[in-house]
């Protein structure tokens, strides 16, 4: 069973355990983060450390700003020393934070805490996607790149909805520490995956030879400033169309008439749908190639979305979440895959770096703009505007043909 197991991941039997210890450390990082800022500070901050919502909501912002201004610099840190020592110092950083938490007084120390743990956080998701892609067979890395994100993921929603739970209960109870106590649990744990065997990034010898992942590779493809140019602005819309929806999400389940309830199943039919079809598509980007498999992805979301701007009857929404579910599970290998074939191998976590800081723009103005639509135009507004988004970035793809 574990035999085959290993067999079917897109990683050689001799990188598994490499590849799989850091995207350990990335999903503790990633839930201790969230559930930080996402769910503790907010009752937390208030209530015990006699800050305002301002000031919490300001750290939120403080520390994913600082990441995303990191993150290319954190991607060319990893490059130059590898990824083992800086998640070594994000882990120690974050450590610290939390240590620090209980004892901060003013809304300033909450700001200076949350830039050191975002910046200290940077390298991370640069430097994993690299160790993933990097140690991938050739014609798998579009795969190995989905498995990545789409096994932390499910980290940042436990946390949000855990600590959360967490931190009110221990609110109601007197009990405050259960949630922080849990925090400082989640951000030791990584110390455990980086022990042991040395971590390298492109250079990890398979069990069957005696030459490195670099070795075995064929000739890096030509790279371009114009693709790159092209690929960042398609990271900012990406993204930016993907968080669209996230501020008016759950008003427009209330007014379409789905309610919370309608809400949670149908973003786990969309879930669940992507999850169950991600190893299929991302067998198809690496065979078939990545660009036609995110056409298709970008194509099926985009009708997701102008179908929901019709206001259907609500029946249709549970359709229509599976339809996006294999649009994304499409898209995500596609342009992973892409973004992974497109990046020389020498400079490839700084070229991570920068496409992730882009993306994170896109993340951040993404609710902003949705929110924007949907005062301007109503609740149609943020799916017309999706919508308008996924088809430019589908013309983009149809006549941008990039040499991978």
């Amino acid at each position: 069973m574990t035999s085959r197991v290993l067999r079917s991941l897109p990683w050689p039997r001799a990188t598994v355990s490499v590849v799989w210890r850091a995207v350990a450390v990335l999903c503790f990082a990633e839930f201790v983060r969230t559930g930080v800022y996402g769910a503790f500070l907010p009752l937390f901050g208030p209530k015990v450390l006699g800050l305002n919502a301002t000031a919490v909501a300001l750290a939120f912002s403080v520390h994913f700003g600082a990441d995303t201004v990191a993150r290319s610099l954190g991607g060319h840190l990893v490059g130059r020393f590898g990824l083992r020592p800086l998640a070594v110092v994000g882990t120690l950083v974050t450590l610290g934070v939390l240590l620090t938490l209980p004892h901060v007084a003013t809304a300033w120390e909450l700001m200076l805490l949350a830039a050191v743990h975002g910046v200290a956080f940077s390298p991370l998701w640069p430097g994993v996607m690299t160790l993933a892609s990097s140690n991938a067979a050739p014609d798998e890395q579009a795969r190995a790149t989905s498995f990545t994100q789409m096994a932390i993921f499910p980290f940042i929603g436990i946390s949000f909805l855990g600590i959360g739970e967490l931190a009110s209960l221990g609110m109601r109870l007197g009990q405050t520490s259960v949630a922080w106590l849990t925090l400082v649990l989640a951000g030791f744990l990584p110390v455990l995956f980086l022990l042991g065997r040395k971590w390298e990034i492109a250079s990890v010898r398979r069990a069957s030879t005696a030459t490195s992942v670099r070795e075995a590779a064929p000739p890096t493809p030509p790279r371009t400033k114009r693709a790159l140019a092209v690929l960042l602005p398609v990271a900012v819309m990406q993204t930016l169309g993907l968080t669209l929806l996230s501020p008016i999400l759950l008003k427009f389940a209330v007014n379409a008439g789905l309610g919370t309830l309608g809400l949670a199943i149908v973003i786990g039919i969309g879930a669940g749908t992507a999850y169950l079809l991600l190893s299929a598509s991302g067998r198809l980007a690496d065979r078939r190639g990545a660009r036609p498999v995110l056409v298709l992805g970008l194509v099926l979301i985009g009708l997701g979305f102008a179908f929901i701007a019709t206001l259907p009857p609500l029946w249709a929404y549970f359709a229509i979440a599976a339809l996006v579910g294999v649009g994304y599970s499409l898209m995500m290998p596609g342009w992973l895959g892409l973004v992974a074939k497109m990046l020389p191998e020498k400079e490839r976590a700084t070229r991570w770096g920068v496409i992730m800081t882009a993306e994170n723009v896109g993340t951040t103005v993404g609710p902003l703009i949705g929110g924007f639509a949907w005062d301007a135009f109503g609740m149609r507004g943020p799916f017309l505007v999706g919508a308008g988004l996924f088809t430019v970035m589908t013309i983009v793809y149809l006549f941008w043909k990039p040499r991978v």
